[in-house]
């Protein structure tokens, strides 16, 4: 027997309690205080010694928010990330402290991590050298995401409720870890280097782990390229200035440090989400520059941050309460259909029995979320294509009216 059916009972109850929740001020009032654990390592990567000019081994930490003394056994987790133009910052920087406190005491578990930074964007600056920047940062964002869906039953988190975002850069990271997850995507300036750094998911840290997300906080970032974000991919909600004159507002050059790269600012992603019809929203800072909610240094913000960081976290709660909880909702209907999946591990076939009539899909994906095959669940009856090899997949089964479970499956 899977010994994941052990647990509906108990996700049952965590999904009634948390719909429950949504309509109690949960993610809307601060309901908690914040314990704050700091330094947790979660990865390690290779990074340049300005010193020695040679590559050394750099660990990866994070600064864990958690609401004291929640109820709730599985809570959704915001994993966010510091601006800085790849060259500078640090997760405990005064905005990511305010940031991660005021959504952990809404109810939500936070964690502000580290990426390596690029201080060859000063000394040799390029196009290749920016968009390799984007990449460690993307790469780092992943090895986080995959540490929480490690760590998810010790923590109490829900691993179908686990966010990326991030300010300025860390919304770089975050946005293209989210949504560069094909090979085909890869810009071809940047293979070299991310067949030698681990493709797209790439090495630092908990492999064998999903780094798939279930939504997107972009404060400031851009994309690459829009095409990238298509039909069926996760929600993302942005901010960002008319007048940024360092991340484009919409389409146009980042000319820090001399690079001339072309990027698609907030206004293009919010126009790419609509076409292909992921859930987004977006509000427009008027005439502001870069990130109007932040002030280096912090003793010098006046009236005019103190309000946009007020607009900031007002409009992407109410964005992600609404996504939280309609998720929430979602699931208690999916939990009271009763759906199981066995045997796993699998040696080429797998059972779904279910209440109810209804045609169902299945989407077999590689822990990075690529899809590799679609089929047809017939007689509630999957049997899996003789060319998936032995390894650990993400099984996702789905109707017409979108996803109803999302779990790892071991092929033997």
């Amino acid at each position: 027997m899977n010994k994941s059916l052990l647990l509906l009972p108990f996700l049952f109850l965590a999904c009634i309690d948390l719909s429950a929740q949504c309509e109690s001020g949960r993610y809307v009032d601060s309901l908690f205080t914040v314990q704050v654990t700091p330094e947790i390592k979660f990865g390690q990567n290779m990074q340049l010694d300005n010193e020695t000019g040679e590559l050394a081994p750099m660990d990866l930490y994070l600064d864990l928010y958690m609401p004291e003394n929640d109820p709730l056994a599985e809570r959704p987790l915001m994993i966010l990330a510091f601006g800085g133009s790849f060259i500078v910052g640090n997760r405990d920087d005064y905005y990511m402290v305010n940031l991660c406190r005021h959504f952990a005491t809404l109810g939500y578990v936070t964690a502000s991590i580290d990426y390596r930074v690029t201080a060859e964007l000063l000394s040799t600056p390029s196009d290749t050298v920016a968009f390799q920047a984007v990449t460690k940062g993307t790469h780092d964002m992943r090895a986080a995401v995959r540490y929480f869906h490690k760590e998810a039953g010790n923590l109490g988190i829900d691993p179908e409720q686990i966010y990326v975002g991030g300010v300025s850069a860390g919304a770089f990271a975050a946005i293209h870890s989210a949504y560069l997850d094909e090979e085909s995507e890869v810009p071809s300036l940047l293979e070299p280097y991310m067949e030698e750094w681990g493709g797209l998911e790439g090495n630092s840290g908990n492999p064998d782990y999903p780094s798939t997300v279930a939504g997107v906080i972009n404060l400031s970032g851009a994309i690459g390229d829009p095409a990238w974000m298509e039909e069926g991919d996760v929600p993302i909600v942005s901010m960002h200035g008319t007048a940024d004159d360092v991340v484009p507002y919409g389409q146009g050059l980042i000319t820090l440090f001399d690079i001339n790269a072309e990027v698609y600012g907030s206004s293009v992603i919010q126009e790419r989400a609509t076409e292909v019809g992921i859930i987004s929203d977006f509000y427009t800072w008027e005439g502001e520059g870069h990130t109007p909610f932040v002030n280096v240094p912090p003793l010098f913000i006046n009236e005019d941050h103190l309000e946009h960081y007020a607009t900031t976290i007002a409009f992407v709660g109410e964005f992600m309460k609404e996504l939280v909880c309609t998720e929430a909702v979602a699931a208690e209907e999916i939990e009271q259909l009763n759906l199981q999946v066995y045997p796993n591990p699998t040696t080429g076939q797998v059972f779904v029995d279910y209440s109810g009539d209804m045609d169902l899909v299945a989407s077999v994906s590689d822990l990075s979320g690529k899809l590799l095959y679609r089929i047809p669940v017939l007689n509630k009856k999957v049997d899996l294509p003789g060319a998936l090899t032995a390894g650990i997949y993400l099984l996702e089964l789905s109707n017409e009216e979108g996803q109803l479970r999302l779990e790892k499956l071991v092929v033997q």
